[in-house]
């Protein structure tokens, strides 16, 4: 009998200690550091990691900065489209005094472009009784005749016809004698140009020398 209440006294102390050790309900003061601590242990492992806000904000970054470079090239595009419409525009003024003082200055190595806007400004109704401006444009004529001949063909040959024509005919009318005409046809003839301006500035050099 003795056994069984100790044994029954054993048990008890057992189920004391178990009860005493079992895990407790947290409180609320418990429950609000154990959220605080969670917070600042999330708050610190997130140095490795973006929230969808910081991606979306980098991603806008970058296409901002895409679509500003690209704005940059198209307004870059623009203004090159631009110039090269202001320059035919200007090349295409018609009796443009301009053009030949800066062909006078530069015909010993005059540029594509000039010889082209040279070719370009007469017109023989716009500059018609313009003595003055006819005389000094046959001059420089001959003077890119003898000089580059090359850039003249060239620039003539990439024109339309009725300029072509009305330059061509200027050439079979030589207004002094500052140039052999046999030494030109000689120049002409040692250059590479397309076979039919090439024949029609030899032939109106051929009517020039008749006239000389």
């Amino acid at each position: 009998m003795t056994m069984f209440k100790t044994y029954v006294s054993l048990i008890s102390l057992f189920f004391l200690l178990g009860c005493s050790t079992r895990e407790q309900p947290m409180s609320k003061v418990d429950k609000e550091s154990f959220q605080d601590r969670n917070f600042y242990l999330d708050t610190s492992d997130r140095h490795d990691t973006i929230s969808p806000v910081e991606v979306y904000n980098n991603q806008s970054a970058k296409s901002e900065d895409t679509n500003s470079r690209h704005g940059n090239e198209v307004e870059v595009l623009d203004k090159k489209n631009s110039a090269v419409q202001n320059t035919n525009s200007a090349t295409c003024k018609k009796c443009n005094f301009d053009i030949l003082v800066l062909l006078e200055g530069t015909k010993q190595n005059p540029s594509q472009d000039d010889i082209s806007s040279f070719i370009c400004t007469f017109s023989e109704e716009e500059c018609a009784g313009n003595v003055e401006f006819e005389e000094f444009y046959i001059e420089l004529l001959f003077d890119l005749l003898a000089q580059s001949p090359q850039k003249l063909l060239n620039s003539l040959s990439e024109t339309n016809p009725k300029q072509k024509s009305l330059i061509v005919e200027m050439i079979k009318t030589p207004v002094n004698d500052m140039h052999d005409i046999s030494e030109l046809i000689s120049s002409v003839n040692s250059i590479s140009s397309k076979a039919d301006i090439k024949i029609m500035v030899l032939n109106a050099l051929e009517v020039a020398k008749l006239k000389t």
